[in-house]
């Protein structure tokens, strides 16, 4: 029989025919050998048709060459013909599998499910298969979820996932193993039972997908291996913050990275042809750069509970089976989100562990990804969810194709789970006793059955007995219990369970106690979604000029070199107001788990949607999102709940702060303006702690605004590095009364809860006269790159300098900012608005470096300026520019003026060097810096002359530095004499050729093409200690030699 019977259309009760779709046929055939089964199909379409096996039955004892079609066409029967003829396999092409032999059963191959992760396209079809098996269907898989919203894609996905298996295994297809692809990982897991099912769904139910947005990142796929990528982000992209996130097959890898570098990282390999494309994703997993935003996935996974896995679950971080240890389970799972996936070694271990048959278990293009890796070698790669294909249609498909490789399956679905409950029957209960689950080996496991069995149908003939008491066990069971200890867990066990539930049923029984009063049912928030718009500017908020996060000149014309952002505290405020009214007559008495994905600045003006949507399944709360920036969900109530009491002072020992309040924003310890500047007592400071007392601001959000200066003046006080902070989450607050009024004294107690090398996160309580007002749990800064050398910059601009001041009068500036977010925070502190535009039109490539020699010279100019007798001059009061050929020069921007001055700046790695002298007709200055590296012997003799080559040669004799250290000191000296002359090397070294230099290589004459000679002096320099071990060698020149043969004395007036 060839299919499945079809299925009749009965009328309904009111008259009308029911649509019921008739299922594909399937075709199944098989034989002992290839030419057996040609002699099958040697017949004509009918007799073939009629010669299949049934397709409802597993047919384990059939022939080990197996063919299988779905819709038997006459096209597909004539292609099967040809496959069948050639001899080897055919997966699915058209709708033919075909294999010679088998993979699985006596072939001794394994199944295993792969799990896939986010795709670039979802459309699972999965409706049919949770109605036909009884299942809950999927949500998170409708057209309103968007691919690029992470979080609700990805539970999508492990929902296809989780229904998929549960499809799959009750269709007779068990998996030996389970991994999963990136999120897929995170469905492994839960099909294999590792995590339980119930606390799977509970966290999909109570988590906030939009946490899981990193903001400010894209993926791009990139068609070529893992590494060359690698090659290129360690060779010339290394300073772009791309990062290599997935190698997936060979011809296939993903990096992730902010998305202006990984769009010009797109475009440069396609014009290398590379195939690319980048993704909609913003989620920054499986990178370093989700560590900032991991707390709630962290939280949420560390208080699952673990069990014995079913199958062994595979890791795409560790291409093995997940470790047994509990605790390496947890430190696995959050490397998973940190690290690579290493998906191609992934499929190679377990194809080496003899896994012959992947399913991917959900929609998607892993298949190909495994065939890529795999290649020739044996296998079988099935979807078993496609857009082609209805739900069931695809699992009918995958069944056929494992039929085919030796599985004991029906590609026939089973029968159709039972629609609906008989009326008045009460639901299933779930019973979970909360502990693991008990795994037993394979041995003990099949006695164990095999005497349930018996007992099973020796109590079936039996008939039923009289209820026993419920602390009595099952007599066979106990008997069992004496040979294996686990059946006597079990015995204990359900003996336990009794006992409880007859004490429960027992005391259900009793009369009843007076009823305690109820707690007030949550209001009920009816509102449709609502949006306003708010003009942000100075204009509408002048409160934001005193939340300028760089100082500038008093009077300073533009704003936007200032920075005034609003403050995340501020944007709280402006949520909860729209919150309140959206819903005339409630409070906002909480907020819950705040989100600042960016910035939001105030200058160019900007309207902000801000929208208030009712969020279903909780009453009395509205999810608040503030345009792009922010996002949180609103408590509301009639009245501010009772308030506890206060808690109690921490034990910790505590001491009085080195600095008052008054101090900190005089010294600008914080950046905050008079309307942002509350805190008025800096009580106790201690290890884990601190305790202040704000005096209310007027400035919407500047209370809460100074709970967080409290917390960034204690990290300041209490560490050395990383002491910039900005608030980027809030866990909850909830408030306990109004608002205090301006001028109010709040006392504010703060707890530090946890402290990483990126994340500080503390609990806040606020009194007012001894009573709470407020309470804050899991505020969370993220921690920016700093150094303590950067400090006084940051605090006092004009009076500071990142570089340092060098004898010889250059100077010498190192990248202490090595991550992307401190280094805009330090480029918007240098750079004025036009030179930030020059700064976002340069390749990323290249910013970092240009960067670099835009600092030094602007530091090397306000140096010779304070030698002059010159007052504060701020960075951004000097543009540096480029002429048509490419010279730099610095002009005063906003009433600055400068004297008339020359620079030469050069960069390498993480230096920079700058030189300035007073303007004159003559070439110079020109200023170089080479990292000192071995060079090949062809190197030089296209660099060097004969003659230099001696001197070179010589002054290595000498016993001094090696050929390394004088080629670096030639070639610097070359470099800073053609930059002094204008024109660079020009791809012609000789032309600047070395006369002379000292035996100590201080000091060299260089020739150059438009004067005979200029005095160079040499310097050696190296990267301090926090950055990559390199040697360098600066070399400068103010000028050339005066026509008496020498030096200028006005040239040489920085070496005195």
């Amino acid at each position: 029989m060839a299919g499945e019977s079809p299925v009749s259309a009965r009328p309904r009760a009111g008259g009308s025919p029911a649509r019921v779709s008739e299922p594909e046929r399937v075709l199944l055939l098989a034989a002992g050998d290839l030419d057996g089964l040609a002699a099958l199909l040697g017949a004509d379409d009918p007799a073939v048709r009629a010669a299949g096996l049934d397709p409802v039955g597993a047919h384990a004892d059939a022939g080990p060459v197996r063919l299988a079609v779905v819709e038997p066409t006459a096209r597909r029967l004539a292609l099967a013909r040809r496959a069948v003829a050639k001899g080897r396999p055919w997966h699915g092409r058209n709708d033919v599998w075909f294999r010679p032999g088998p993979l699985l059963g006596r072939a001794g191959g394994k199944v295993a499910f792969v799990f896939p992760g986010l795709e670039a396209e979802f459309t699972p079809r999965t409706d049919d298969i949770a109605a036909h098996f009884g299942l809950p269907p999927v949500a998170g898989t409708g057209q309103d979820v968007r691919v690029g919203d992470i979080g609700r894609h990805g539970f999508g996905v492990v929902g296809v996932g989780r229904l998929l298996d549960q499809a799959l295994r009750r269709m007779g297809v068990v998996p030996d193993a389970v991994a999963g692809h990136s999120v897929g990982e995170w469905t492994a897991m839960a099909a294999a039972g590792l995590y339980a099912a119930a606390d799977v769904d509970a966290f999909m139910a109570g988590f906030d997908p939009d946490s899981l947005t990193v903001p400010g990142l894209v993926f791009a796929a990139v068609g070529t291996s893992a590494a060359r990528v690698r090659a290129a982000l360690a060779g010339p992209w290394a300073d772009s913050g791309i990062v290599l996130s997935h190698d997936n097959a060979p011809r296939q890898s993903m990096v992730c990275g902010p998305g202006p570098a990984v769009a010009e990282f797109v475009r440069v390999l396609r014009g290398e042809g590379v195939l690319c494309q980048v993704l909609p994703f913003r989620s920054g997993f499986h990178t370093p750069m989700l560590e900032p935003f991991l707390a709630p996935i962290r939280q949420a996974a560390d208080g699952f509970r673990l069990h014995p896995p079913t199958v062994p679950v595979w890791s795409g971080t560790t291409a093995a089976p997940f470790p047994r240890d509990e605790a390496a389970v947890r430190e696995l799972f959050v490397r998973h989100l940190l690290e690579p996936v290493r998906f191609r070694e992934l499929t190679e271990a377990l194809y080496a562990a003899g896994h012959r048959v992947l399913v991917q278990t959900g929609p998607g293009r892993l298949p190909s990804l495994i065939g890529d890796t795999l290649g020739d070698r044996d296998h079988l790669a099935v979807a078993a969810n496609s857009p082609h294909h209805s739900g069931l249609a695809q699992l009918r498909r995958v069944a056929a194709a494992l039929w085919t490789a030796g599985a004991a399956v029906a590609p026939s679905a089973p029968p159709r789970a039972p629609a609906a409950r008989p009326a008045g029957a009460r639901p299933p209960v779930r019973l979970d006793l909360g502990s693991a689950l008990v795994s037993l080996d394979g041995p003990t496991r099949e006695a164990l059955r095999a005497h349930l069995r018996r007992t099973g149908r020796t109590a079936g003939e039996a008939g039923e007995s009289a209820p026993r008491p419920a602390a009595q066990g099952t007599p066979a069971l106990d008997a069992l219990a004496a040979h294996h200890p686990a059946a006597a867990e079990l015995t204990a066990l359900l003996r336990d369970t009794a006992t409880t539930a007859a004490e429960l049923i027992t005391a259900s029984r009793r009369p009843t106690a007076p009823k305690p009063p109820t707690t007030p049912t949550p209001p009920t928030v009816t509102l449709a979604p609502a949006t306003t718009t708010l003009h942000v500017s100075p204009q509408t908020m002048p409160h934001l000029l005193d939340h300028c996060f760089f100082p500038q000149r008093p009077g300073w014309p533009d704003l936007e070199d200032r920075w005034p952002v609003v403050p995340a505290t501020t944007i709280v405020r402006h949520m909860t107001d729209a919150a309140e009214r959206a819903a005339p007559g409630l409070r906002a008495v909480a907020v819950h788990g705040a989100r600042f994905d960016r910035w939001l600045t105030a200058v160019p003006p900007v309207d902000v949607p801000v929208t208030v949507t009712p969020d279903p399944g909780r009453p009395d709360r509205v999810t608040v999102t503030f345009g792009p920036t922010a996002r949180a969900v609103v408590e509301l109530a009639p009245h501010h709940p009772a308030p506890p009491p206060p808690g109690p002072l921490p034990d910790g020992p505590e001491r009085a702060p080195e600095h008052t309040a008054a101090q900190l924003y005089r010294d600008r310890w914080m950046f905050h303006g008079p309307r942002f500047q509350g805190l008025t007592e800096l009580t106790a400071l201690g290890e884990r702690h601190i305790r202040g007392v704000i005096t209310t601001p007027s400035a919407p959000g500047a209370l809460l605004d100074n709970v967080g200066q409290l917390l960034g003046y204690w990290i300041m006080a209490t560490r050395t590095e990383r002491t910039v902070v900005f608030p980027v989450q809030l866990g909850e607050a909830r408030f306990y009364g109004p608002h205090p009024a301006p001028g109010t004294e709040v006392h504010c107690l703060l707890r530090i809860t946890s402290l990483t090398d990126t994340v500080l996160e503390a609990d806040a309580e606020l009194t007012v006269g001894g009573r709470v007002w407020a309470r804050v749990t899991g505020w969370q800064d993220r921690r920016f790159d700093n150094d303590p050398t950067t400090r006084p910059v940051e605090r006092f601009p004009e009076r500071h300098t990142l570089s340092t001041a060098m004898p010889g009068g250059w100077a010498l500036l190192h990248e202490r900012w090595p991550d992307l977010a401190s280094r805009e925070l330090i480029m918007r502190n240098s750079l004025g608005g036009a030179e930030r535009a020059a700064y976002a039109q340069r390749p990323p490539r290249g910013r970092r470096q240009w960067l670099l020699g835009r600092i030094a010279v602007k530091d090397a100019v306000r140096h010779w300026l304070w030698r002059h007798g010159e007052g504060p001059v701020f960075p951004a009061e000097i543009r540096v520019g480029n002429d048509d050929l490419g010279r730099p020069y610095v002009t005063g921007t906003h009433g600055r003026e400068l004297p008339p001055l020359d620079v030469s700046l050069a960069h390498r790695a993480e230096a920079g060097v700058a030189i300035v002298r007073p303007h004159r007709p003559q070439p110079g200055p020109g200023i170089d810096i080479e990292e000192v590296t071995g060079r090949d012997p062809a190197t030089l003799t296209t660099a060097l002359g004969p003659a230099e080559l001696r001197l070179l040669r010589a002054r290595c004799a000498d016993g001094g530095d090696p050929e390394a250290v004088w080629f670096t000191r030639f070639w610097a000296a070359k470099e800073a004499v053609a930059k002094a002359e204008g024109v660079g090397l020009g791809g012609r070294p000789r032309d600047f050729a070395v006369l002379e230099a000292a035996p100590d290589g201080s000091r060299l004459l260089v020739s150059g093409r438009l004067e005979r000679a200029y005095p160079v002096h040499c310097a050696p320099v190296a990267n301090p200690p926090a950055l990559p071990d390199r040697a360098y060698v600066v070399a400068w020149t103010t000028g050339p030699v005066a026509d008496d043969g020498q030096p200028d004395p006005s040239a040489e007036e920085y070496l005195r």
